[in-house]
């Protein structure tokens, strides 16, 4: 599986005193470190005449990273590792500061030779506290080693005298390999590691040209090298470092890398030579492992990102965009079916519209009974089983590709294909990857389903919830107002009913007392007549005059009439007043007077209105506009008046009780039109005011704050009903604590119920 690599970290490598091919290979090392141990400080630090100094760092200067080192000295034969500086107390006051940030994590390896001697110390840094698995701590280990060795094939290059090999005896004791080659590019001289290591015979080696072992992909660049050694005058100190591979008998080849330098004198190319074959397999392996999981974290970040999808939309964006760019994919499409087979939802990346629509036609599973298995296409022009799909992907310019199924509870759920411009092959890790990834793009799906449908269940419970309370709410107003307006409908009736039999008999008497008048002003007139003809009556009649007091009778009797006048007159008007408020003979909508109906309820609240002896009176202040006549419900309107009138009267008492005597307690009612079409009605009083807290809920049914027995909390409510409901209008309240409150209520003039 061809995976998007990390690249080696973009530090810079800094050295002092090092030959060029050490420190490539001090880099080598590095590179494999920070890759493996995922570290972004390396240090090689070397022994120089009973001291240590740090002569190859990356990701810090050597000067940095020599501060450190003296603070982080390693013991000979021991391993040193600080997981946290700050749990450490050797680092309390000397803080690993760089120019960068702090340190926070040390591990460092001594590096020894054969007899146990220390040569320095491989270090590795962290900015962060972190802990070295078992694993860690070998790899740390093992690169310490491979710094040992790069210090041995260095101490051999420039300790040996290629030149005069032949006379050396102990190359024949080395495993490593030693050469001359003659400008000939023929072997000169051989130590017997050639034989053991190769397989060829010495004679062999000699009589065949040297590039003839090399590897084909190396012989150009090592041809290069010798010829640059063969050309160059230079000093014997002159030594250039490279790597190839060589041929042995049985036909494989083995790594090796090459210390050689051009002997002038004897023009021979000298060259130490290691077999770096176990080296170079371990840093593939190792890279192989990175690369493996490389691929596992980007899979597993890719099922990180597709986890916080918050729908479906965004799964299959996530999941196209992570499958194109971990695959190394041209385009990627994801496809999900019908249950009777077809295509029901498409959505691809990097691929065209047209080659869409026929990849929604085209299925590799269609005759499968079992279970789907990726389909694999590393060719596809050379496959035999695509059939028509076939010249769909090479117009498309598709050379490989691949299907994965999605598939839910043993069926076929979708599928999701990568598309490349170049052949391909897949191995078997990255489809196992891929198909893991697969199932779990079905239980995202899955899990966004389920969670949709349970927040749809949750809204409609939700709703009919609050239906079921709308409706509980408007069954109890329906019977709050009910039951008032059967009380409303009973008092009126009984209002009604006691008008008219008031009524009937006033009419009796308001209609003789105009007779009596006239009768008894006769009766005075013909007693002054017999007063005056018969001065001196007989004295029983005397003294029957005198016991009555004829004379006060005679003055008083008139004025008597008159006040029986007036109170039968006064007895009308609360009967009319009364009719007026019930309107039982008005039950319908019909126009009206606003005002009768306002003075109608003041009169029946005269007796709360008046003053008291322990209460002065309530001043009415009325501002009426003239008014045309509104179509309305009079009876209802006029409770609306009774309600808002009545609570006013509370507050002003309440205020009252308080001894709150600043002002006069005082009703303002105002009546005006509003936009020429509609009535306004202000009913304001100087009480003790409403918390803005309560006037939210001043029109919720069976609200109230007067004392039980006191309210039942409808009356408002049932006005708010009436003026909104019954006459398309508004009611509103507006309150100051302490100050005021003013009802404002708003309706049309006509109401137009056929509209």
């Amino acid at each position: 599986m061809q995976v998007q690599k990390v690249s080696y970290p973009a530090a810079d490598n800094h050295c002092t005193t090092l030959d060029a091919n050490t420190a490539i290979g001090f880099e080598r090392i590095a590179r494999i470190a920070v890759l493996s141990l995922k570290v972004p400080i390396v240090a090689i630090a070397l022994v120089e005449n009973n001291s240590e100094w740090v002569r190859f760092s990356h990701g810090l200067s050597i000067s940095e990273a020599q501060k450190l080192n003296l603070l982080l000295n390693c013991p000979s034969n021991h391993m040193a590792i600080v997981p946290d500086t700050h749990l450490d107390p050797r680092f309390a006051i000397n803080r690993l500061q760089t120019e960068k940030t702090e340190i926070r994590f040390y591990a460092g390896c001594c590096v020894t030779d054969t007899f146990g001697n220390k040569l320095g110390t491989f270090s590795i840094m962290d900015y962060s506290p972190r802990q070295l698995s078992e694993n860690e701590v070998q790899a740390l280990q093992d690169l310490a080693v491979w710094v040992q060795s790069e210090l041995k094939l260095q101490n051999k290059t420039q300790c040996v005298g290629i030149a005069s090999l032949p006379e050396n005896r102990l190359m024949a004791l080395s495993s490593d390999l030693f050469c001359t080659i003659g400008l000939n590019d023929f072997f000169q001289y051989l130590n017997p590691a050639w034989e053991k290591i190769l397989g060829w015979t010495s004679s062999q080696l000699r009589s065949t040209p040297c590039l003839e072992f090399v590897h084909p992909e190396e012989q150009l660049s090592t041809q290069e090298k010798i010829k640059v050694l063969q050309n160059q005058i230079s000093s014997a100190q002159d030594i250039i470092c490279f790597e190839n591979r060589l041929r042995c008998k049985d036909g494989y080849y083995r790594w090796f890398s090459w210390h050689a330098r051009y002997c002038q004198q004897q023009q021979l190319v000298e060259a130490a030579i290691r077999d770096i074959t176990e080296l170079k397999l371990a840093e593939k392996e190792l890279l192989q492992q990175f690369d493996q999981l490389q691929s596992v974290y980007h899979w597993a970040d890719l099922v990180e990102r597709v986890s916080r999808a918050n729908t479906i939309e965004e799964i299959y964006e996530q999941s196209l965009t992570g499958i194109k760019a971990v695959l190394n994919a041209n385009g990627a499409a994801i496809s999900i079916f019908e249950e009777e087979g077809g295509t029901m939802f498409q959505v691809g990346k990097g691929i065209s519209g047209n080659f869409m629509l026929s990849l929604a036609k085209y299925s590799p599973w269609v005759d499968s009974n079992s279970e789907p298995q990726p389909v694999l296409i590393p060719r596809v022009a050379e496959s035999q089983e695509l059939g028509e799909m076939q010249y769909e992907l090479l117009q498309e310019g598709i050379s490989s590709c691949a299907w994965i199924p999605l598939v839910s509870r043993g069926k076929l759920f979708g599928r999701f294909g990568v598309y490349y411009d170049k052949i391909r092959n897949f191995d078997e890790e990255e489809v196992h990857l891929a198909e893991t990834f697969a199932d779990y793009i079905v239980f995202a799906i899955e899990r966004k389903q389920a969670e949709a449908a349970l927040k749809r269940s949750q809204a409609e419970i939700a709703e009919k919830a609050t239906e079921l309370e709308a409706a509980l709410a408007e069954l109890k107003r329906n019977k709050s107002q009910l039951i008032q307006s059967e009380k409303m409908s009973s008092l009126g009736q009984l209002v009604a009913g006691v008008a008219h039999e008031i009524n009937n008999p006033v009419n009796f008497i308001y209609g003789n007392i105009e007779h009596a008048h006239n009768y008894t002003q006769d009766l005075l007139k013909l007693l002054q007549l017999y007063q005056k003809h018969y001065p001196e009556p007989h004295p029983e009649i005397q003294e029957e005059a005198e016991a009555v007091e004829i004379d006060f009778v005679i003055e008083d009797l008139p004025k008597l009439l008159e006040s029986m006048k007036v109170g039968a007159e006064r007895i009308q008007k609360i009967v009319l007043s009364l009719r007026n408020f019930s309107r039982m003979d008005e039950a319908e909508m019909k126009d009206v007077n606003i005002h009768e109906g306002i003075d109608s309820t003041l009169l029946i609240l005269q007796n709360r209105i008046k003053a008291k002896p322990n209460s002065p009176g309530i001043q009415i202040i009325k501002n009426y506009t003239d008014l045309p006549l509104v179509e309305c419900f009079p009876g209802q309107l006029n409770q609306v008046f009774m309600n808002i009138l009545s609570n006013a009267i509370d507050a002003l008492e309440e205020k009252t009780n308080l001894n709150d005597n600043s002002e006069p307690p005082t009703i303002w009612i105002e009546t005006k039109l509003s936009h020429t079409d509609r009535v306004l009605i202000k009913i304001a009083d100087n009480g003790t005011g409403i918390p803005e807290h309560i006037q939210k809920r001043l029109f919720d049914p069976f609200f109230t704050t007067k004392p039980v027995g006191s309210g039942t909390g409808l009356g408002l409510s049932i006005s708010y009903q009436i003026v909104t409901e019954k006459h398309r209008g508004h009611l509103q309240c507006n309150s100051w604590l302490g100050e005021r409150t003013e009802f404002t209520i708003e309706i049309p003039l006509k109401q137009n119920l056929g509209t």
